[in-house]
């Protein structure tokens, strides 16, 4: 049995997401303002997911 029913790709963009997520919370991190808008893009697709 599967863990989880979700789909494909809204698992893939929870991972996408968590990646910039830990890189701002790292000390001194590059590049913020790319991370952040990187964030909120991928945010608002977790959002808007039909599932």
């Amino acid at each position: 049995m599967d863990g989880t029913d979700l789909p494909d790709d809204l698992l893939r963009t929870q991972h996408a997401w968590n990646t910039p997520y830990r890189a701002l919370a790292t000390p001194r991190p590059r590049n913020v303002t790319a991370l952040r808008r990187h964030l909120l893009r991928l945010s608002v697709r977790l959002w808007w997911h039909p599932y």
